[in-house]
């Protein structure tokens, strides 16, 4: 090919080359539609480009490695540990014990003993204490569990004996946890429970039943009656529970009655008692004749150390007194006219009482012929049951028995004591009780 040739093809190559150019700058690229429209009639095909869209790939994730299905524990439960037995406890495991002279169980003087209660054991003396607990030793009764059982009978033929106890100066007397306790005394000075001078504690436990020596019944009822005049000469039985000081806690008894001149809960005849009832619930009370359902019995001639303290809380209480006796109180005073005891009530923390004295008795408060009388009642407790004895009046030269308050009284004898004393000393929900005396 010839020079002339080679430049004219160059030429028209370079021509060709600025034309396109040109036109590919001056047309912006619609990524829309991926064609270019030119102002003249000439028009240039540009492919149609779909864009790709790049997306990122998802963060690596953590894929479990499958594993066998677990089951999910159980919610932990109280499970109640089995009953144990104290090592230094005998062992009673339904067991009858039945002596015909004699205690059938007695404490050595001195000793401190444990028994424990295993099933139904049932312990008896015909003409003596069933077990026996001299002054100076400790019995602790303990139940092995919500079988535990326990019947006690003293005197059951002949004689004089106390259920647990002593028919006279007594020691120290612990029951705890038992599911069931029936007690009883016969005879002179008997107790269901306690003894003289004793210190009895009952801790958790239900008592079905605690009979005093020398019942008083009237047409089969508990409520007491006098064989002579103001039972001057009557015998003397003794409490269904009692002693020197009664402690009764978070438990239940169903009946208990006194003696003749004996509490159902608390003294004997001429002598002192405190008594603690706490978050317990009590049944039915009867003291028998000159005796409180809870408190007192005849006060001695010329002792001031013949007190009655009574404290109550958070405890429902049934109580009737023996004929001239309140329900929850002191009993009758014969020696009226000389120094009188002082008989102290505290009823505190929504208690429920429900108390009705004896013939002349107040419901709360004192006996016939008693005086003295100290303590309140707060404003939390019920005592919409409260009743004095039938009848309340004497002679008109005495006072009425009020409900809760003094019994009859002499103003020309007790009631002298009240006013030299001053204004009465008693509250409920912290208004003094009215003054018989004024």
């Amino acid at each position: 090919m010839g020079a002339a040739k080679i430049f004219a093809v160059i030429v028209t190559l370079a021509i060709v080359c600025v034309a396109v150019g040109t036109a590919v700058a001056e047309t912006p690229f619609d990524i829309n539609h991926g064609t270019t429209h030119t102002s003249d009639s000439s028009t240039v095909e540009i492919p149609e480009v779909t864009p790709e869209i790049i997306i990122p790939d998802e963060p690596a994730a953590d894929v479990p490695v499958p594993t066998e299905p677990t089951v999910p524990d159980e919610p932990a439960t109280d499970v109640p540990a089995a009953p144990t037995i104290d090592p230094d406890a005998i062992v009673l495991d339904n067991e009858t014990i039945h002596s015909q002279h004699g205690p059938a169980i007695s404490v050595e003087e001195g000793a401190t003993v444990k028994y424990a209660i295993v099933g139904t054991c049932t312990i008896i003396s015909d003409d003596d204490d069933a077990i026996y607990v001299p002054y100076g030793s400790t019995l602790i009764i303990m139940g092995y569990d919500e079988n535990s059982s326990l019947t006690v009978i003293g005197g059951a033929e002949s004689g004089a004996g106390s259920g647990i106890g002593a028919h006279g100066n007594c020691g120290d007397i612990s029951i705890i946890g038992l599911a069931n306790l029936s007690a009883t005394g016969n005879g002179v000075h008997a107790y269901g429970i306690g003894g003289d001078k004793a210190n009895v504690s009952i801790e958790n436990t239900h008592i079905t039943s605690a009979f005093g020596g020398m019942l008083q019944t009237q047409d089969g009822s508990y409520l007491s009656r006098y064989v002579s005049s103001h039972g001057k000469t009557d015998s003397e039985g003794g409490p269904g529970i009692g002693g020197l000081d009664i402690s009764i806690d978070n438990s239940t008894v169903d009946l208990v009655v006194g003696g003749i001149k004996a509490a159902g809960i608390g003294a004997r005849h001429w002598t002192a008692v405190s008594i603690s009832i706490v978050d317990s619930t009590i049944g039915e009370v009867y003291g028998g004749g000159s005796a409180a359902g809870i408190g007192g019995s005849r006060f001695s001639s010329e002792s001031a150390e013949q007190y009655v303290n009574i404290y109550i809380e958070n405890s429902r209480v049934t109580a009737y007194g023996g004929k001239e006796a309140a329900g929850i109180g002191s009993g009758y005073d014969t020696h009226c006219s000389k120094v009188q005891g002082e008989c102290h009530i505290e009823i505190v923390s929504n208690s429920v009482i429900s108390a009705t004295g004896g013939d002349y008795a107040a419901g709360i408060g004192t006996g016939f012929h008693h005086g003295n009388l100290t303590g309140f009642i707060d404003a939390t407790v019920d005592i919409s049951d409260v009743h004095a004895g039938s009848p309340s009046h004497y002679k008109d030269s005495y006072t009425d028995a009020q409900a809760i308050g003094y019994g009859v009284c002499d103003p020309a004898r007790e009631g002298e004591i009240v006013v030299n004393a001053g204004t009465p000393s008693f509250t409920v929900a912290g208004e003094v009780i009215a003054n018989p005396f004024a």
